[in-house]
């Protein structure tokens, strides 16, 4: 009688726990799912916002980042190396603009920088000289 009752507890111990093995697999299922689709978003967005920026600004050097909510857009052309500060500010504010254009269904932003990268190359060394800007 003792062996049956410890038997049958056994099997609903085992009923129980692929019970809660499946609801377990549902919760993952369903966290990477949401998580997989919000970094999809991001990749669409800074695609999206490096065409355009591609297009207004005439240039394919530049980098695209975002980081905790910071978006990060670097211009690594040197063509904007001799633009005066006033200037780059304004380019900062209209890539802002732009960033907030194309934010349909983008990530969440709460600030964003352009940074204009100016790097040489010499023989044996590397140099690089940069100004960061805030788009809003």
């Amino acid at each position: 009688m003792c062996i049956k009752f410890l038997w049958k507890l056994l099997k609903n111990q085992q009923k129980i726990m692929r019970k809660i093995k499946n609801i377990f697999l549902a919760i993952v299922s369903i966290v990477l799912v949401s998580s997989c689709s919000q970094e999809r978003g991001s990749l669409i967005y800074m695609n999206d916002l490096k065409k355009k920026i591609s297009k207004d600004y005439r240039t394919e050097q530049i980098e695209i980042n975002i980081t905790n909510k910071n978006l990060t857009v670097s211009l690594l052309d040197s063509k904007f190396e001799n633009y005066g500060s006033i200037k780059k500010q304004g380019i900062a504010r209209e890539i802002g603009q732009l960033a907030k254009d194309i934010k349909e269904d983008g990530p969440k932003l709460e600030s964003g920088v352009v940074k204009f990268i100016n790097t040489s190359n010499y023989i044996i060394a590397r140099t690089s000289k940069s100004e960061s800007y805030n788009m809003y």
